[in-house]
């Protein structure tokens, strides 16, 4: 027993740092995004909806004899409310180097004088 009690203390320390190691991993985990967040195409189409909503309630004439009016990205570019990522007027999807948002459509609704809006495919 004599003999082997080296290797049991060395046994023990290892086990102690390898414990010590996984409880820093597990808990350093919980700093990085698990793509619950909003991820840059959410956030990207969270703002051309705001910028619909607020161009509505600066132009609430757009709403006569209808409850929805339907407005694209690349007008609201042209029209101020949305910046575009280039000077031709393109707003970009992060999730692709080459495709652009200018044409998605956008509902915009007044139920009431609560404005809302939707991005159509």
């Amino acid at each position: 027993m004599k003999k082997n009690m080296n290797l049991y203390i060395f046994i023990a320390v290892m086990l102690i740092f390898t414990i010590g190691f996984f409880t820093a991993a597990f808990r350093s985990s919980f700093a990085f995004p698990t793509g619950k967040e909003n991820t840059q195409y959410e956030q990207k189409i969270l703002l051309i909806k705001k910028g619909a909503e607020v161009y509505a309630e600066e132009h609430p004439d757009i709403f006569t004899d209808k409850d929805a009016a339907y407005i694209t990205v690349d007008e609201l570019v042209k029209l101020g409310y949305l910046i575009a990522d280039n000077e031709n007027g393109d707003v970009k999807d992060p999730s692709s180097e080459i495709k652009t948002l200018n044409d998605l459509r956008i509902r915009i609704k007044n139920d009431n004088g609560q404005i809302t809006s939707k991005i159509l495919s």
